[in-house]
């Protein structure tokens, strides 16, 4: 699965080091993974990142900014959400022009039955709170879940300072490797990710299934634009051979994440190939992919699940009903093959 969470009732610290290394990360008191996201109805790559702490060491902006902040206590020790964190929270939530959670409560949703370990730190200017940040500890792993701050403070790179002081804290403490959530090429807000202790930065490879060096990752290794140039190439060919096709983004690829649907292992792939005039069914109408798991095109058959009521009045957006493959037709790492295979009437009987 491309998009999937999972909500169990009990998790170990040595369960989420392997959540964690597989490109999984917490949602309130869950696990999930996606490789892709969307913002304003276009559709980015979701590229998970971690430090090696083994190699890290400061560098020496970071050393300035330790020296700048030195006047400043810092707390650290397990959960205890109290008032204060939330009227600074609060504080911090109007101040950006981002929509983060409505409360601590809604992000953590912290309950008696928590199924993480999670710590906060706490920033004081003098007996002031003047920031928090919480991450959870795995057996040899951590992972960075939020910072907020008083933004009267924001010139002291507040949240910057306690991510740092989370990672040496993990370091400190014999931990292998800090995840701190995703980067999302060419949508600027997360660009910020990759400039944490980058000299000791892997990322997550979606097609060979492992960590890299942050210098490895180039545009040709974004999953989203592979899969979209793969398939426009086949368009050409396609149409070359008199084979109609449409080229759609899947409104509705991160469904599983919505608890109503999750499970049901709903498609998840965000843009694929409609073949021929689309029919009275879609599963007349044959889907091609591109997964770059394993590098091949698939042949789909599709079955509506849901009609969907919101309307979506864009051309290259698929947005009428919730899909499930049905079957997998054909598959083919050579495009003139689907190609060949889309040709044959028999192939949808």
């Amino acid at each position: 699965m491309l998009t999937q969470l999972n909500a169990p009732t009990t998790l170990s610290e040595k369960e989420l080091d392997l959540y964690l290394a597989h490109g999984w990360f917490r949602m309130g008191q869950a696990v999930f993974t996606t490789n892709f996201i969307k913002f304003h109805g276009k559709i980015y790559s979701a590229i998970w990142l971690r430090v090696v702490l083994a190699s890290y060491a400061h560098s020496p902006s970071i050393l300035k900014l330790y020296k700048q902040n030195q006047r400043f206590r810092t707390e650290i020790k397990p959960l205890g959400l109290t008032q204060a964190h939330e009227v600074l929270f609060e504080t911090y939530r109007q101040s950006v022009a981002f929509q983060p959670s409505e409360s601590i409560q809604n992000l953590l949703e912290n309950t008696e039955n928590d199924i993480f370990t999670t710590y906060e730190i706490n920033l004081y200017d003098d007996t002031k709170l003047i920031a928090t940040g919480y991450f959870d500890l795995g057996e040899t792993s951590a992972e960075g879940i939020s910072c907020f701050y008083d933004p009267a403070y924001k010139k002291f790179s507040l949240s910057r300072y306690l991510m740092y002081q989370k990672i040496d804290f993990c370091k400190k403490n014999g931990f292998d490797y800090f995840y701190s959530g995703y980067f999302v090429p060419h949508y600027k807000l997360f660009d910020y990710k990759l400039n944490i202790a980058n000299a000791h930065l892997e990322f997550f490879q979606l097609s060979s299934d492992s960590w890299q060096k942050i210098e490895e990752h180039s545009e040709e290794k974004i999953p989203f634009e592979v899969m979209q140039e793969r398939l426009k190439t086949l368009r050409y060919d396609l149409e070359a051979c008199n084979v109609e096709s449409q080229l759609l983004t899947y409104e509705f690829f991160d469904v599983d994440m919505i608890r109503n649907f999750n499970g049901q292992r709903l498609f998840d792939f965000p843009i694929f190939l409609r073949c021929f005039e689309p029919a009275a069914s879609v599963k007349n109408n044959p889907f091609v992919v591109f997964d770059v798991r394993d590098a091949n095109f698939h042949v789909l058959a599709m079955q509506e699940i849901y009609e969907v009521t919101i309307e979506i009045n864009e051309p290259n957006r698929y947005s009428s009903h919730l899909l499930r493959i049905s079957r997998l037709l054909y598959s083919s790492e050579n495009p003139a093959d689907i190609v060949q295979a889309l040709a044959d009437p028999f192939l949808f009987v």
